[in-house]
């Protein structure tokens, strides 16, 4: 079985820029030499084979679906001017150039980076380990047995410590967190949840369904096992039930519910199907103005990723 490491490419530079711009203004530059740092230390610490990094390039198929998601965002987080905004995305750009020269960055047009990484985890992970490196609940979804998440630099979270972490999903099997969060909303997205039920009353929803041992993986299940609720919690869910139905396809990461195109699939397959060759010498130009965060000895920075293998 091959390690294989899937990055979360704007989770994870937003993480570093949003620490520098805290702590260190002056030295943005460095969220480049950190976040390549950190997808170093896990190559070297769990023997990783192969790494993708994937990059999300617009919400077209979710905003088709529905006009309001991500409409209350801006172009990109924690920018206050101009100045700042192209600074910003100059770095993105910078370090998207130098990954595709190390490692394989899968960008789809139109597609949401958390589609294009449920379809990688879908095809990978049968004969594989998947470590997905973000700090974004939603791959929630997708642990088991051998499917982790990597949040920060010291927590793995598996199936069996996930609960235990996280505050509110004591009684979250991971295929309910859809429906979960299909009833919970999400302010960020701009996803409205049922009105008047709290984190309190989901805990009860879902601590009466594991009670019965009953798992929901889809709002239809939740609708088959309404009787297991109290009363009034299942008035309001059946009659909230075009809401929660309708939120499920914008938060699912299943292939069969989520939002990803037919041909957004054929291209996540035509980008990890190309042969890939490092260009090291090309990764280190681009790296120059950023070489005075780097301890050590430049040229052989990229050393780990010669031993990656696609």
């Amino acid at each position: 079985m091959s390690r294989i490491l899937i990055v979360d490419g704007h989770n994870l530079f937003i993480r570093y820029y949003s620490i520098l711009k805290s702590n260190d203004p002056n030295n943005l530059g460095n969220s480049i030499v950190m976040f390549i740092n950190a997808i170093s230390r896990e190559i070297y610490n769990r023997n990783i084979e192969q790494v993708y990094v994937v990059f999300d390039s617009g919400s077209k198929i979710h905003k088709d679906y529905d006009s309001n998601y991500k409409s209350s965002r801006g172009k990109a987080p924690l920018l206050e001017n101009t100045t700042e905004e192209e600074n910003f995305f100059k770095l993105i750009y910078d370090l998207q150039s130098i990954l595709k020269c190390i490692v394989k960055v899968v960008k789809i047009k139109f597609e949401e980076g958390d589609m294009v990484i449920s379809y990688l985890v879908k095809k990978f992970k049968s004969n594989n380990i998947i470590y997905i490196m973000s700090n974004d609940n939603d791959f929630f979804q997708l642990l088991e047995d051998n499917v982790y998440i990597l949040r920060g630099k010291d927590i793995l979270l598996t199936l069996s410590n996930y609960s235990t972490i996280l505050k509110y999903l004591e009684f979250i099997d991971p295929n309910s967190y859809a429906v979960w969060k299909s009833i919970k909303g999400d302010r960020v997205d701009n996803v409205a949840g049922v009105y008047g039920i709290g984190y309190k009353t989901l805990s009860k929803i879902f601590f009466e369904l594991a009670k019965n041992h009953v798992v929901i993986k889809t709002p239809k299940d939740l609708k088959d096992n309404l009787s297991l609720l109290p009363p009034k919690i299942s008035e309001k869910l059946e009659k909230s039930y075009d809401i929660i139905e309708h939120n499920y396809r914008l938060v699912s990461l299943s292939m069969e519910a989520g939002l990803i195109s037919h041909w957004g699939k054929l291209e996540i397959e035509s980008e990890i199907a190309k042969p890939f060759t490092m260009k090291e010498q090309e990764a280190l130009k681009i790296l120059e103005p950023y070489k005075n965060y780097i301890i050590g000895d430049v040229n052989s920075y990229f050393n780990l990723y010669k031993k990656l293998k696609y």
